[in-house]
């Protein structure tokens, strides 16, 4: 019982973290520097290249598997932490039987459809990162960082107009069956 109330905890936590809009991941709320709704290539550039500073922990100017996969583990603590917060709508530190039942509620209809847009941009995730490191020498350095930045932008710029905004989200997820 105890094994079934965890995964389906879990299952529900990730539903609500990757229902979060593609153009509004968390980092990319930040990115929005003159708060306008909509994310323009220099300030997309911008916060990737603070992220990839970020993630360069040795700073030499490169990614490596090693940096990578702890900054992976660090995004994965810090959305596990939002996700608790979101289910504890009380803010007493833990999820009761109800918040559990609110959030189960809630987010039921949404969980397959979930578990797929997972299960599909987790192999899209790795051909990401091989296309990033273009001499296939296991590193991404700065220049290979900042032309697979570009490439996202406009990839995700549906409407080519030159800033990411909502309607390129819901162009996208109307195109592309709701996989981002």
């Amino acid at each position: 019982m105890t094994q079934k109330l965890t995964t389906s905890l879990i299952a529900i936590c990730l539903a609500t973290v990757v229902s979060t809009s593609a153009y509004a991941r968390p980092n990319h709320l930040q990115a929005d520097t003159n708060q306008d709704g909509e994310i323009s290539l220099t300030e997309f550039t911008a916060e990737s290249t603070a992220r990839f500073t970020a993630i360069d922990t040795d700073a030499d100017g490169r990614l490596s598997e090693a940096e990578r996969k702890s900054h992976h583990q660090l995004r994965k603590s810090q959305l596990a932490d939002h996700r608790f917060q979101s289910l504890d709508s009380n803010g007493d530190g833990s999820i009761s039987r109800d918040e559990f039942e609110q959030a189960t509620t809630q987010h039921k209809p949404k969980h397959m459809k979930m578990k797929m847009a997972r299960m599909h941009m987790k192999g899209k995730m790795h051909d990401q990162r091989q296309k990033a490191d273009a001499n296939g020498d296991g590193y991404i350095d700065r220049a290979e960082f900042e032309a697979h930045t570009t490439e996202l932008f406009a990839l995700r710029d549906a409407n080519a107009d030159g800033v990411l905004s909502k309607a390129d989200h819901e162009f996208r997820k109307k195109n592309h069956s709701g996989h981002h």
